[in-house]
């Protein structure tokens, strides 16, 4: 007996390129074609601020997956609102959707795309939270999440963590809310690098220690304390190459304290990396000073390259890593016990690769892509059976 394909269409309500996107991409590609045909959604919102990104676009192009994308059709925003409404509802109508799956940081996200997709009679209707619920949230999202979770069949979280965050802070029933841990392909990673040779690459002294974090340059991702405790480092071990990849709105605040210290000649900024391999694979060291994460894709790959990685103690990371085993785990917003975990790893090289070789073996065992594919499609299917 021959089966229709399952048509799954992915939304999403970022206007930025970042982890969700790169989530999303790798799961579209590692969906199994003989069951599922992915799409993506791309609504034509007014102004750069509400667009889809042309990276995420043309990625998804590059895929082979088709776009669905409706046109603007008014530049007054009530009346744009409600004809994008019926826009969506009819495009997904047209393509017999199976299956919408969304992707957004904010409780209140994607509402509109959620109304047409009930609208248009998709059958199931499921979205990932890429953020805990409290960085978005207002005084309103217990009560204006209410609806539009009846109208979802499931809610799916990147931790556990999350997932508790979503039932306790939003009121989400937890029946509706599952937790599928964020993973990689860390089959594309190479852990056996040379890292000498990758910093010779990068145009770093190979002598010098190298450590590094990536993520956007916002308060989130904590890179001030990261900055601060190596000027300590400096001060106290000698000299050390710190790598910041990434793009934000923050870096030229972050550029005037490395300055401030004295120690910019040591400290490079990259922009946003399509390949992020280099970097890591100069880096001695992999921090993520992060004030709070849902499940860091970076800290994956860092462990698929089987570095030490230094995180802070927020309960994502504290999911991915076990501290002492596979990474060093050190309190929020303090950069002197970054420093303190920083100098123990530089003067001790032998503990580097014990906590590298460990990070890798969990990261292999539990948070491999096929695992999280596998968890997608088995939910698709359980909702449309």
């Amino acid at each position: 007996m021959i089966m229709r394909l399952q048509k799954v269409v992915f939304a999403h309500d970022s206007n930025e390129f970042g982890g969700m996107e790169l989530y999303l991409l790798r799961l579209i590609k590692n969906l199994n074609q003989k069951r599922y045909s992915p799409a993506l959604l791309v609504p034509g919102y007014i102004g750069k601020n509400y667009a889809s990104p042309e990276q995420l676009i043309q990625e998804a192009q590059a895929l082979g997956v088709p776009i669905l994308k409706t046109d603007k059709p008014s530049n007054k925003f009530k009346l744009h609102s409600a004809k994008e409404l019926l826009a969506v509802t009819r495009l997904l109508k047209q393509y017999q959707a199976d299956v919408l799956h969304i992707h957004t940081c904010r409780p209140e996200g994607a509402r509109k795309v959620t109304l047409a997709a009930k609208l248009a009679g998709v059958q199931a209707i499921i979205r990932t939270e890429h953020m805990p619920p409290e960085v978005y949230m207002t005084s309103t999202s217990r009560i204006g999440v209410k609806p539009f979770d009846w109208m979802t069949d499931k809610i799916v979280t990147g931790s556990d963590g999350d997932r508790k965050g979503q039932i306790q802070t939003l009121g989400r029933a937890a029946n509706k809310v599952v937790c599928s841990h964020n993973s990689v392909e860390w089959e594309q990673l190479d852990p056996c690098h040379d890292v000498r040779a990758a910093k010779d690459h990068l145009g770093l002294d190979p002598n010098l220690p190298v450590v590094g974090t990536i993520g956007r340059f916002v308060e989130q991702k904590g890179q001030i304390y990261l900055i601060q405790s190596i000027a300590s480092v400096i001060d106290q071990f000698g000299p050390v190459n710190l790598l910041l990849i990434g793009g934000g709105e923050l870096r030229p605040e972050l550029q005037s304290q490395a300055d401030h210290l004295g120690i910019s000649q040591y400290v490079h900024f990259y922009g946003f990396q399509k390949d992020v391999r280099p970097f890591i694979y100069a880096m001695d060291i992999a921090t993520m000073p992060s004030l709070y994460e849902v499940f860091s894709l970076s800290m994956l790959e860092f462990m698929a390259s089987g570095k030490a990685i230094i995180a802070s103690d927020h309960s994502s990371f504290q999911e991915g890593l076990i501290h002492g085993q596979s990474g060093l785990l050190v309190q929020r917003k303090n950069s002197e016990a970054l420093f303190d975990a920083l100098y123990f790893l530089l003067m001790n090289p032998e503990e580097r690769i014990r906590l590298g070789k460990n990070a890798l073996e969990r990261v292999r065992t539990h948070f491999g892509f096929d695992r999280l594919a596998n968890d997608m499609m088995n939910l698709y299917d359980s909702i449309l059976s």
